[in-house]
Parts: structure tokens; C-alpha cells; sequence
């Protein structure tokens, strides 16, 4: 009979630990998303930005897709920005999981990195 209710014991801290205390901070949980947003933003760039400098074939002219191509840029790097500030809150949050901020405060720097790069390289040329 102990070594049941030592089991049942066992397995009722284990349900508080996985249920209960400790939460995944809401900050990080927005930084993550923020940043998934940011590097769906970014990607439309990819895909629009090269078109601004050719000739775009169908209903939108250069000047469109180039206006376009600049306000994605803008909005990434709004994003990312932001995405870093909320992965850095949610970093300092006490008593919750760090995951999320983690991931997103990580992924943020490396999308601005990545960004920089291209902008000096870019000026450069």
C-alpha cells in the first residue's frame, strides 16, 4: 500500500508542476508572434522588392510596387523592433517561462541583423 500512495503522491506533484505555477509569460508569447508576423513581412518583401526595380507585368506599376515594397520594410522593421522590446520584457518577467521571449527576442535580432547586412550591402553598390 506505500508504494501506491507514494505513486499517487508522485503523480499529483507532477500534475501541479505541469498545470500550474508557472506560465509562459505573455510578453514572450507576443514577441513570438510578433515576430512570426515580422518574418511573413519580410518574406513579401523578398518577393516584391525585386519586381520594384524591373518591370512589373500586370496591374501594378513600378512606382506601386516599389511604394509598397518600402512600407513592408518599414512595418518589419516596426515589428522586429517591437518584437525584441516585448522578447526582452518578457525575459525580465519573474516566475514565468522564458520560451516564448526567448525565441522571439532571438529570432528578432537575427532578422535585424540579417537586414543591416543587406542595407550596407546594398549602399555600398
Amino acid at each position: 500500500m506505500d508504494d501506491r500512495q507514494d505513486l499517487t503522491k508522485l503523480a499529483g506533484r507532477k500534475k501541479r508542476a505541469c498545470s500550474g505555477g508557472h506560465s509562459h509569460s505573455r510578453l514572450g508569447v507576443a514577441s513570438f508572434i510578433t515576430v512570426i508576423v515580422a518574418g511573413i513581412l519580410l518574406l513579401l518583401v523578398i518577393v516584391i522588392a525585386p519586381g520594384a526595380e524591373t518591370t512589373v507585368t500586370g496591374f501594378v506599376d513600378v512606382e506601386t510596387a516599389g511604394a509598397l515594397a518600402g512600407i513592408l520594410w518599414i512595418a518589419f522593421a516596426v515589428l522586429s523592433l517591437a518584437a525584441l522590446g516585448l522578447g526582452v520584457l518578457g525575459i525580465l518577467d519573474d516566475g514565468k517561462k522564458r520560451t516564448f521571449a526567448l525565441l522571439g527576442a532571438t529570432v528578432s535580432v537575427i532578422f535585424l541583423v540579417i537586414v543591416i547586412f543587406l542595407v550596407l550591402r546594398l549602399v555600398r553598390v
